[in-house]
C-alpha cells in the first residue's frame, strides 16, 4: 500500500515539475521575443544592445554570474537587459565629432594671441 502512495506521489511530483518547466521555458522565450520587439532596445538597434550587454556581463560578471544568467533564463529579462544595454552603451568609447566652420580663419600674430588688450 505504501508502495503504491509513494508512486502516485512521485507521478504527481514529476508531472508537477515538468509542467513548471515547460512554463519556465515559455517565459523565458516571451522575454527573448519581447527584447526583439522593443522600442527601445529591441529592432535595429538589437544587435548593438547584445553588444553592449554582452560587454557589461563579460567585463563585470564572473562564470558563476554567467553561469546563472543562462541557466536561469534571467539574460533574456528585458528589464535587466536593459540595465545592461545602457550601462554598455554608456562605457563605450567616445567619438570625436568634427565641428563645422564657416567663418573665414582670421590669421592672428603672436602679439594678438599673448596680448590682444594691447593691440587694439
Amino acid at each position: 500500500m505504501a508502495n503504491k502512495i509513494a508512486q502516485r506521489e512521485n507521478s504527481l511530483l514529476s508531472a508537477y515539475v515538468d509542467k513548471q518547466q515547460k512554463e519556465h521555458e515559455a517565459l523565458v522565450n516571451s522575454w527573448a521575443k519581447t527584447i526583439e520587439t522593443d522600442p527601445i532596445v529591441g529592432g535595429s538597434k538589437f544587435k548593438a544592445n547584445v553588444d553592449y550587454a554582452n560587454q557589461v556581463v563579460n567585463k563585470f560578471g564572473g562564470e558563476d554570474f554567467k553561469k546563472l544568467l543562462n541557466e536561469s533564463g534571467y539574460g533574456n529579462h528585458p528589464e535587466l537587459f536593459k540595465v545592461f544595454a545602457k550601462i554598455g552603451e554608456a562605457m563605450k568609447n567616445d567619438e570625436f565629432i568634427q565641428g563645422a566652420s564657416n567663418a573665414p580663419k582670421k590669421e592672428r600674430s603672436l602679439e594678438d594671441i599673448f596680448y590682444p588688450s594691447m593691440s587694439k
